[in-house]
């Protein structure tokens, strides 16, 4: 088992029932409102595989990997990580949210992957316009091939949806397992709003 800190652990036991080994370094506003969760771990060879789990009240997220053999295949065994596509073109995933007007969208990304030469498994990561650059939260190398990274994208304004495209860097590229998180924030003035709705609602059922 791969937990960042016993708090993560708990986090994870809480939201999946069991705890997942790729699910490392998951954000800490993961069950908030307007929050989503969907998780691959690619056990077959299906080319656009439903979730292995997923949390996400607006509708059913999907992936797709593009390409065909012998440049994009899917391997039961690599190196000791079962069920990885390798792949030399890209990933799709379209993931629906909330619809309402937000202030941005935060989507957090959690890989474990490799690649042909291991310091350039660092993927390009887009999305639809109004991403702003793609940020490494956090990398690290967990065996002879494999990485582990964390990565973070906003989307401002909020979109209802998203699809992300995940593609090699000039390499061919080994995806294990993957996390994706996302959060809709708010715009201040609804914030504003929320809270003095509630000091309403609290002063009611208190009384004067």
């Amino acid at each position: 088992m791969r937990i960042s800190s016993f708090s993560a652990a708990a986090a994870a036991i809480l939201l999946f029932g069991i705890v997942r080994a790729e699910d490392y370094n998951p954000p800490d506003w993961r069950g908030q409102d307007n929050t989503t969760v969907q998780l691959w771990e690619f056990g077959d060879d299906n080319p656009t595989p439903p979730p292995d789990y997923v949390s996400n009240l607006f509708g059913s997220p999907s992936l797709e990997v593009t390409g065909s053999a012998p440049w994009t295949i899917w391997l039961a065994n690599d190196h000791g990580h079962t069920g990885v596509w390798k792949f030399e073109d890209y990933i799709q995933v379209d993931i629906p949210n909330i619809e309402q007007q937000n202030a941005y969208k935060e989507i957090w990304l959690q890989l474990i992957m490799s690649a042909e030469r291991l310091n350039e498994a660092n993927p390009i990561i887009s999305a639809i316009p109004g991403a702003g650059p793609l940020e490494l939260i956090d990398k690290q190398q967990i065996d002879d091939y494999y990485w582990k990274a964390t990565y973070s994208l906003i989307i401002e304004p909020n979109p209802a949806s998203e699809t992300l495209y995940i593609q090699p860097r000039d390499c061919t590229l080994y995806l294990d397992e993957l996390v994706i998180d996302t959060i809709c924030v708010p715009e201040p003035a609804t914030i504003m709003l929320m809270g003095l709705a509630a000091i309403a609602l609290l002063r009611k059922r208190t009384g004067p």
